[in-house]
């Protein structure tokens, strides 16, 4: 870029004593006779130093100093005075001017170091203005990369804690399994005695047996097998996942989930939607354990509808970063901030006595595990739920 001189004086004689000069300089010349038509010239041409007369026609140079440095670019301001005062001299500094010098000049020589000195000036501030702003810019930089590379620690961490979690709930969910094992074989014989003894009282008593009686050996039996089921439950939660794996076609096993709910969601009314993303891959799991989790699941959520006045199902099936998804959202009543910490664990459970076991979740949680996968629950009060089932693909031929 052209280093340019800007001179603006009221006497033609001072401005040809500079244009004498500058035949034997590099930098280019610019002159106006008067303030206002210099400060027009200082806008267009940007100079890197403007050597102004101090008292002129008009504006003065005080105003020239004043405008040139309000500019958006810098510049070094001489002043030029005959008349130098104190006061012209703090007024010029005031203003930030390089220098006020006297005329008449001593020489060519005393100009050429002025212009020399004020040239190194603007030089230097514009380089330090220019390592400022470089220094500034790598300080934002700097910072973002840093909000970054926390972020993706943060994240690292969540993530650490969560597989930490994952961990210590399977390994609690083993020993629990080990531990319900021999409680289900315990309780098989004394619930085998209870059943031979209601079968051999009623076959004794016969067709003699009393209203009463007959309705209490009802109700013997009733709880009998509710026993029963509720051991069976225990044992397969404490084998879980150990007959083998198969290759798996997740619309397949939405479908056929949904199709065993069809009569609980038509009678509750319940508005229900899948949405399948085109060519799935196919999972590998043990068929059986995956149906009942997210039948598991399903069930739960038709459940939670049942009483509410919106009664929406809808279940997405898609793929992201090697994995299948079944994501099951209801419009219930969601799950109390409390209880989220709990849903997995055996036994917990929030519906009536009776009407559960608090083991649906907890085998969802493990045959998932086993697969290979995880549970995902995203849940806030009165706002509904979603169960989000991943599990890693099997890029194999699947099946029929």
């Amino acid at each position: 870029m052209t280093t340019k001189v800007l001179v603006i004086d009221d006497e033609t004689s001072i401005r040809r004593i500079f244009e004498t000069l500058f035949r034997f300089r590099e930098e280019t010349l610019l002159t106006a006779p008067d303030g206002e038509s210099g400060i027009e010239l200082a806008r267009t041409e940007q100079p890197h130093v403007v050597i102004s007369d101090l008292k002129m026609p008009g504006i003065s140079g005080i105003e020239v100093l004043r405008a040139v440095k309000a500019m958006p670019f810098h510049c070094e301001v001489v002043l030029m005075t005959a008349y130098a005062t104190l006061d012209a001299v703090m007024d010029a500094v005031r203003v930030e001017a390089y220098e006020v010098v006297t005329k008449p000049f001593e020489g060519t020589a005393q100009i050429d170091h002025l212009i020399d000195r004020a040239l190194e000036k603007q030089t230097m501030v514009v380089e330090r203005q220019r390592l400022l702003e470089s220094l500034k810019q790598a300080n934002q930089d700097l910072e973002a990369r840093v909000q970054e590379r926390t972020r993706e620690l943060q994240q690292a961490l969540d993530n650490l804690h969560k597989h930490q979690d994952m961990l210590i709930r399977q390994e609690k969910m083993a020993a629990v399994g080990q531990m319900l094992a021999g409680v289900a074989h315990e309780l098989r014989n004394p619930l085998g005695i209870i059943e031979n003894s209601r079968l051999d009282l009623q076959d004794r008593l016969g067709t003699g047996a009393s209203p009463e009686l007959a309705a209490g050996l009802e109700r013997i039996d009733r709880q009998v097998q509710r026993a029963k089921k509720i051991i069976q439950q225990l044992l397969d939660f404490s084998r879980y996942g150990s007959e083998g794996t198969e290759i798996i076609d997740v619309r397949n096993l939405v479908t056929l989930t949904q199709q065993l709910l069809e009569h609980e969601i038509k009678t509750h009314g319940i508005m229900f939607s899948a949405k399948f993303q085109d060519a799935l891959p196919p999972i590998k799991a043990d068929p059986d354990s995956l149906k009942q989790a997210l039948l598991n699941i399903m069930l739960n959520a038709v459940q939670a509808l049942a009483p509410q006045k919106d009664r929406r199902l809808n279940v997405e099936v898609g793929s992201s970063a090697g994995a299948v998804f079944i994501s099951v959202s209801d419009s219930g009543p969601g799950i109390m901030p409390q209880h989220m910490k709990d849903i997995f664990n055996p036994f917990f459970t929030t519906k009536a006595p009776g009407q559960g076991t608090g083991l649906g979740l907890s085998l969802a949680y493990v045959a998932l595990a086993r697969a290979g996968g995880r549970i995902d629950v995203a849940s806030e009060a009165g706002q509904g739920a979603t169960f989000t089932l991943w599990l890693p693909s099997a890029p194999q031929t699947v099946k029929i």
